[in-house]
């Protein structure tokens, strides 16, 4: 992470990751009337891991064309460590506490989809919506609105904020542990480069 400028695009990142789950994610992410906050949780954060997968496994597109689902053991394991300081520090800067609730599997059963479909709905519209940024930023931005979403969740009395930060590092790691769908897969490099 020390090559990429976290805290310079912080601002860039949190306004976007903030218009990323207003348009896709709440009802009518789950065609739900309230929406499904563990959903959404567990479809952000699964996106996160995604974005560490794809990272890490050059061949995953080769390997999606077989069978999504299936789980990957790929070397993870420091990009994974990456994003899970950088959601203890959003966690602190949003009043909660960065040391607790990480391993409290409370409410991983609860989302509405599996890791895969999650990440097959969701990735072609997270791609697009941030194009500006490097790929590199892509995981960063997944945990950012997982979190935001946890702190949502406290805020209103939803979801209690360690059973919260338990669903998001779960699936922070399903996602980078799973074979997604090929839909899911970053699209090839456009032409335009990105501009973060």
């Amino acid at each position: 992470m020390s090559d990429l400028a976290i805290a310079e695009h912080y601002p860039e990142m949190n306004r976007l990751a903030a218009e990323f789950l207003g348009d896709y994610l709440g009802p009518g992410f789950t065609a739900t009337p309230q929406g499904h906050i563990q959903t959404d949780i567990a479809a952000a954060c699964s996106l996160s891991g995604l974005m560490i997968l794809q990272e890490v496994v050059p061949d995953l597109p080769a390997l999606a064309r077989r069978k999504p689902g299936i789980a990957l053991i790929a070397e993870v394991h420091e990009l994974q460590n990456e994003v899970f300081t950088f959601m203890a520090n959003v966690a602190a800067s949003n009043g909660l506490d960065p040391s607790s609730g990480w391993n409290n599997l409370g409410a991983i059963n609860d989302p509405m989809y599996d890791c895969v479909e999650m990440t097959r709905r969701l990735a072609p519209a997270f791609y697009a919506h941030f194009a500006s940024f490097e790929r590199r930023y892509f995981k960063f931005l997944g945990a950012l609105i997982g979190m935001k979403l946890v702190r949502a969740g406290a805020s209103v009395g939803l979801l209690e904020p360690d059973v919260g930060k338990g669903l998001a590092a779960f699936y922070v790691l399903s996602g980078s542990k799973c074979m997604p769908s090929a839909e899911a897969l970053w699209p090839p490099a456009a032409a335009a480069a990105p501009t973060i």
